[in-house]
């Protein structure tokens, strides 16, 4: 059996992904600038009697968290690949990988908050009972705490100013644990590390529930819990793909004598678990686990569990056979294209989904069903324009300083 390629080749099977997560994150808040009763003060789409069809259409974007989950999880396996493939060594050290990871995400997510914030101010700042509510008002404690890149422990201020960027802080949170994870794996094993992880996730989780018995404003959904890890996951995947170390290649053996239907019955039976567990303990009496969240984050961690061995399967299809049918659409370019500006699409479509909205679809006095396709279909392309030119002068800039910053430490 052919192991996979170790030299440096880009994996657009990557980008692809990121863009099926981000395009189904705008949608996902397209769905939700008219309905969701569960943050906005408005109808759910329960309440519309709709035809079985519109109600499973708009129920499948009801899930946005989930796409975050799979981001965190390729955040993992991206970051691990170069790694695995250097005797776990991060290339020019942790203080060059902290360095890059700062010039990487920290400027464009201030010049998306400077963004949204002038939208907010010229065009997008008064209600209009629509899901953009819960972004405004803006005051100077959400600005400072969204600088820190902390606003996501309070429930006042996750959502300020751009309701997507709760996110953005807990990934660069988990950052700070990489080279930890790394040490732990380099000098124990892979067991070892997915329990620092679950053990991270549940103490952090504990702490907010303690801190949330004198403060009810933190919001216990966040955190690192579970998105650690899940971010462990996407490293484990990553290993398991591409390292020359034997235990990997064995485990690439393996999977070669499966047959592909049993993958898939594999990956749908985790599915099916997430579920079940997920049911119980949202039916549990112990409202100590309804309160830091655990019937929402075990579905979560099993699905990015289905995630990583997603990831895991197309990276050995590709080493394998690049005419694979599942990897030449995986490799489709117009999702690749979208794939490589995904993290600007991701921070400036929130305010852009409001701005439609509000001028260009409320002024036709359509139906909220008919107005939620026209969001989708006619502002899901503008928003992509608008997130390619930021991409091009907002964030495209600094990918490229943060390469050069790393060559010169090497």
């Amino acid at each position: 059996m052919k192991t996979a390629k170790t030299e440096k080749t880009h994996l657009f099977y990557l980008d692809t992904i990121r863009a099926l997560a981000a395009l189904y994150v705008v949608i996902h808040h397209s769905v939700l600038q008219y309905y969701n009763d569960r943050f906005y003060p408005f109808k759910s789409i329960a309440d519309y009697h709709y035809s079985l069809a519109k109600t499973y259409f708009l129920n499948f974007f009801m899930y946005g968290n989930y796409a975050v989950d799979l981001f965190i999880v390729v955040s993992g396996f991206s970051l691990m690949l170069s790694v695995s493939k250097n005797n776990f060594q991060i290339r020019g050290g942790s203080r060059t990988f902290f360095t890059r990871r700062l010039i990487r995400i920290v400027p464009p997510y201030y010049l998306a908050m400077i963004f949204s914030l002038l939208l907010i101010f010229l065009f997008v700042g008064d209600k209009t009972s629509k899901g953009w509510d819960i972004s405004i008002p803006v005051t100077f404690n959400d600005i400072l705490l969204h600088s820190l890149l902390i606003h996501d422990f309070w429930e006042s201020t996750i959502h300020r100013i751009n309701h997507a960027f709760w996110s953005i802080s807990v990934e660069f949170r988990i950052y700070f644990f990489f080279p930890i994870l790394i040490m732990i794996w380099k000098r124990i094993n892979m067991v070892s590390l997915v329990i620092f992880s679950v053990f991270s996730s549940l103490i952090f989780s504990l702490m907010l529930y303690l801190v949330y018995q004198f403060n009810h404003d933190i919001n216990l959904g966040t955190g690192v819990s579970p998105y650690i890890i899940l971010f462990t996951f996407g490293m484990l995947a990553a290993d398991l793909s591409f390292s020359p170390r034997d235990v990997a290649k064995k485990f690439r053996t393996y999977y070669s004598k499966i047959s592909p239907y049993l993958i898939v019955f594999i990956l749908l039976g985790i599915v099916f678990i997430g579920k079940a567990l997920r049911y119980t303990f949202r039916n549990t009496e112990i409202s100590f686990l309804k309160q830091i969240h655990f019937e929402i984050k075990v579905f979560d961690v099993t699905l990015g569990i289905f995630y990583a061995l997603i990831l895991f399967v197309l990276a050995i299809l590709s080493s394998q056979d690049k005419e694979n049918k599942l990897v030449q659409l995986f490799s489709w370019k117009p999702l690749v294209f979208i794939g490589s500006f995904s993290f600007s699409l991701y921070l400036v479509h929130a305010p852009l989904i409001a701005m439609i909205s509000k001028y260009i679809i409320t002024p036709l006095a359509l139906n909220t069903f008919n107005e939620t396709l026209l969001l989708i279909f006619l502002g899901t392309p503008l928003i992509l324009m608008v997130s390619y030119i930021f991409f091009h002068f907002c964030e495209k800039p600094f990918i490229n300083a943060g390469k050069k910053s790393i060559s010169a430490k090497i």
